[in-house]
């Protein structure tokens, strides 16, 4: 399965309950596993304003889903679609948090007899529960998730939609 399109770029941010910074602390250790390439991903940390003042990111590629363990269908228009997920683990501050990547393809080259027409993007990604999803219109840009951690150390996802 080919696509033109490939969004499975994550970026994230990671605050205390008062909304400061926790990743832009010096000693940060941060690691990035794909389930199913079995490899520590590489990722880049970068700042950027956001409402709430300038924030430190993380940015990485996810997993592609496994193309075999794919459900895919052709709708009633004659384009391919499908689902897949993959899992990708973040580990900060020592706190390991499992990420399931739920990924559409979407394929119109057959119908529309042209090359190009196919994506594969992330549409939602969740974490213990907690789950956000793509807003329609951000196809294009990284899945933005932020994480809070609590006054005992827990960290969570923000229940929010993909800016």
């Amino acid at each position: 399965m080919i696509a033109s399109l490939q969004q499975r770029e994550i970026a994230f941010s990671c605050v205390d309950i008062e909304g400061k910074d926790m990743l832009a602390e010096p000693d940060l250790q941060v690691s990035v596993y794909g389930e199913l390439s079995k490899k520590n991903i590489p990722f880049s940390t970068g700042t950027a304003e956001t409402e709430g003042g300038t924030k430190t990111f993380v940015r990485f590629s996810a997993d592609l889903p496994d193309q075999q363990k794919m459900v895919v269908n052709t709708n009633e228009e004659g384009d391919i679609e499908g689902k897949g997920s993959a899992v990708m683990i973040v580990e900060v501050f020592g706190k390991k948090l499992r990420l399931i990547c739920d990924y559409k393809y979407f394929n119109q080259d057959a119908r529309l007899g042209a090359l190009g027409l196919n994506s594969i993007v992330i549409e939602r990604i969740e974490c213990n529960d907690h789950s956000v999803v793509r807003e329609e219109d951000t196809t294009s840009s990284a899945m933005m998730l932020e994480f809070v951690v609590d006054n005992n150390g827990e960290i969570s996802l923000t229940d929010t939609s993909a800016e």
